[in-house]
């Protein structure tokens, strides 16, 4: 079944996905990120 953007777990689920790839980026020695909102763009 699919569901709408912003109803359901869609976004709960492409929330999770976010943090973990957010997560693994951070934990990557070699990025240096020094402003957070640089993982979303």
């Amino acid at each position: 079944m699919k569901t709408k953007l912003g109803t359901g777990t869609g976004p709960g689920v492409y929330a999770q996905e976010l943090m973990k790839t957010c997560e693994e980026i951070v934990l990557d020695t070699s990025v240096l990120v020094t402003n957070p909102l640089e993982l979303l763009y």
